[in-house]
């Protein structure tokens, strides 16, 4: 589930997903994703861009109302467990590929090319949030209490 102000996301398994502006009084059904994964994670940077991170290790974007799937994937063999995009070209994309070096992954296209970022952990990251206002800031959470913070955008 994500919220952005009065805006509400919903999904489930077979690429279902659906959307309320009221917070959930009514609800909307969004197209279903190609191939029909199981979405993880949709972060909506503004009212009219949404991602949805799915179980076949796409990071989708929807504008208007039509999935767009991306060529690239944020890195083979990882699903997206969390996504934070400040806006509908510059997002993070958090999973956890072995080793568990921390899967930390950004795009400057709206998720049609990404790069691994480095970040300095052995656990497995599990969330990620980058502030929208303060360019630059953001944190990432882990396993056993895991918490990093970054000025950079993790650069």
């Amino acid at each position: 589930m994500e919220c952005g102000g009065l805006n509400v996301y919903v999904a489930g398994s077979a690429g279902l997903s659906a959307t309320s502006s009221n917070l959930g009084v009514t609800w909307t059904n969004l197209a279903t994703l190609v191939g029909t994964p199981t979405i993880n994670a949709f972060q909506s940077p503004l009212s009219s861009v949404l991602f949805a991170g799915a179980s076949d290790e796409v990071v989708y974007r929807n504008v208007v109302g039509s999935w767009i799937l991306p060529n690239v994937k944020p890195q083979v063999g990882t699903v997206p467990l969390a996504m934070s995009f400040t806006d509908s070209s510059n997002g993070w994309c958090v999973n956890s590929p072995a080793p568990f070096t921390g899967g930390v992954f950004t795009t400057a296209t709206g998720g049609s090319s990404w790069a691994r970022l480095y970040v300095h952990t052995k656990w497995p990251l599990r969330g990620i949030w980058m502030s929208p206002s303060v360019p630059g800031l953001g944190y990432v959470v882990g396993d056993n209490g895991t918490i990093l913070k970054t000025t950079t955008g993790g650069q």
